[in-house]
């Protein structure tokens, strides 16, 4: 048997909530209502008090209108005066604040004295407005003013505060930049000392390093010493052993050279060198001016050298100059005969098969060849100058004819062969006494000593001397004027 479900009922919600709300809206308005009362009662109370001590012209300012709106019973602007009021008689008068309430409890009315001892033509409130400089405001009115500039000064704190806030910002910024600037120093300071770090430990090693290295330095410097000081004297003792030994060769030396001049061929007489005859004329050639001379090619004659002839009783070495009677130079040579054409005859002399060759350049045997020293300058073209390219000649010719030409005077020099001599050292006129000339002096005078010092050393080597005239003329070089004479 089916059963039936029983309908079930559904509360009023609308109507109950209807009701909820027009309670709740009729306790509010009940609540308004009564609080509007009281606070209707509390302005009338306010006007009333304030009529004690204000002014009809201060009760119409907006501000005190604005205060006694928002007046209420519990705290009235009356109250916060009468507070304020009793603060600066306690300040000004150093009276209890409660001494000046009447008997009825805190919140009630001024006592007359006190409001006229505050508030009077000779109170308090007066003589401090006149203190001030405001003696014809009153009380309202100077607190306004002093709200004004008190605005002005909160305006001027608000902007200096804007200011603060702004230099805050900056400051913050700049806190915030030196952070990071003061970050990165530190990191750059951290990497520098690290550097520093590393560095000093190379330079420390570095220096390890190299005292290690001069202490072995040292110690080979040590070792080296004092082997170089061994060899040192070894090197003395063997120097002593050749000084020794030098004095010797000296010794030797001094001695062989004085058998040397004891053995040299004596510059005059039959047997001296000057004194010796290379050939001879074998004939006249007609009636031209040439002659035959048994000497040729075997004997190392060459074309151009020349010869002075001598007659043969009076030897080599007689004549003007030592060129005996006349000069011949060769033209012509053969293995065993040459040809020569006369160059010069003495003025009377006449030459003749049998007569005397002899140049003291010359010599049969090339191993073994006259030696020359050339010093000075010599006049060889005729025209009064000695010169030094006449000096070059000169050896130009030795050199042509089998000569050799040493670098120096010494015992192997078998001729000395002087220039003209050099000039006077001494100027005239003062004319030393100029630095040009003063230099020339000494180079004149540098000259003649070595020309004197030369002629000294020759004498003691036993070399023989010939001057420019005698040398051109016993070569048989006849282009000299001097000679021709």
């Amino acid at each position: 048997m089916a059963m039936v479900r029983e309908k079930r009922i559904t509360p009023p919600y609308a109507v109950i909530a209807f009701a909820f709300l027009w309670v709740v809206a009729t306790t509010f308005a009940v609540i308004f209502y009564v609080q509007w009362g009281k606070a209707e009662h509390a302005r009338t109370v306010a006007r009333q008090r304030l009529e004690e001590f204000a002014s009809a012209q201060d009760r119409t300012n907006p501000v005190v209108q604005v205060l006694l709106n928002q007046a209420t019973r519990e705290n009235t602007v009356v109250e916060q005066l009468l507070a304020t009021v009793h603060e600066l008689v306690f300040r000004i008068e150093g009276t209890a604040a409660a001494n000046t309430l009447a008997p009825g409890g805190a919140g009630a009315v001024i006592l007359p004295s006190v409001a006229t001892k505050v508030t009077g033509a000779s109170g308090v409130v007066v003589r401090n407005l006149a203190a001030a400089g405001l003696p014809d405001e009153s009380l309202v009115g100077a607190i306004q003013k002093l709200k004004g500039q008190a605005d002005v000064a909160a305006g001027k704190a608000a902007a200096a505060r804007k200011a603060l806030a702004s230099y805050e910002r900056r400051f913050s910024a700049a806190r915030r930049s030196f952070a990071r600037d003061l970050g990165a120093a530190q990191s750059k300071l951290r990497a520098a000392q690290q550097r520093i770090n590393a560095l000093s430990a190379s330079v420390t090693h570095a220096q390890q390093k190299l005292e290690n290295q001069a202490s072995a330095l040292q110690n080979q410097v040590s070792t080296l010493q004092q082997k170089y000081v061994s060899m040192l004297r070894g090197k003395v003792v063997l120097l002593q052993q050749i000084q020794q030994e030098l004095a010797a060769q000296k010794s030797l030396v001094g001695t062989l050279r004085e058998q040397l001049v004891e053995l040299r061929p004596p510059t005059q007489g039959a047997k001296a060198i000057l004194a010796r005859a290379d050939g001879r004329i074998l004939s006249i050639a007609g009636v031209s001016h040439y002659v035959y001379i048994n000497l040729g090619s075997i004997a190392h004659v060459i074309t151009g050298l020349s010869f002075a002839v001598y007659q043969p009783s009076l030897g080599v070495g007689s004549g003007p100059h030592g060129g005996g009677k006349g000069s011949i130079v060769v033209t012509q040579v053969g293995p065993y005969v040459s040809l020569a054409r006369i160059t010069h005859v003495v003025a009377g002399e006449q030459l003749y098969p049998g007569d005397l060759i002899a140049n003291p350049v010359y010599h049969r045997s090339l191993t073994h060849k006259y030696r020359f020293y050339v010093y000075g300058n010599f006049n060889v073209n005729g025209n009064g100058v000695a010169t030094a390219h006449g000096r070059r000649q000169i050896v130009r010719m030795i050199r042509q004819w089998g000569g050799v030409i040493d670098k120096s005077l010494n015992s192997q020099t078998d001729f000395l062969v002087l220039g003209s001599p050099p000039s006077n050292g001494s100027l005239n006129f003062g004319a030393a006494l100029t630095p040009q000339n003063r230099a020339l002096a000494a180079l004149r005078q540098g000259q003649q000593d070595v020309y004197q010092q030369l002629q000294k050393q020759a004498a003691s080597l036993s070399v023989p001397i010939l001057d420019a005239n005698r040398f051109l003329a016993m070569v048989g070089y006849y282009s000299h004027p001097l000679v021709r004479q």
